[in-house]
């Protein structure tokens, strides 16, 4: 997958997506940024993946703990998701 990412925003009709990333095999992630160490998703963001049709979900946030929340997304600090895009990236 080596290449570029494509870096966006989306919004339309109260559905969000802080950060967009379109990689060259045109894997789509959806990640929300948050300042609490407790992040929820919220219905616009899930809403938001179904509309891109994301193939990954994240939310980063302040703290080191990783874990998949019962909708399928993947919470995570920043350092990590920088790492996993190099990963992606490298491959």
């Amino acid at each position: 997958t080596r290449g570029s990412v494509d870096a966006s925003f989306y919004q339309a009709a109260g559905a969000e997506i802080d950060l967009l990333l379109t990689f060259p095999d045109r894997e789509t992630w959806a990640i929300e940024i948050k300042r609490s160490t407790s992040p929820k998703a919220g219905k616009g963001f899930h809403t938001a993946c179904r509309d891109v049709q994301a193939t990954h979900k994240f939310i980063v946030y302040p703290a080191q703990e990783q874990f998949t929340t019962s909708a399928g997304v993947r919470v995570t600090s920043l350092a990590a998701l920088a790492h996993k895009i190099s990963e992606t990236l490298a491959t």
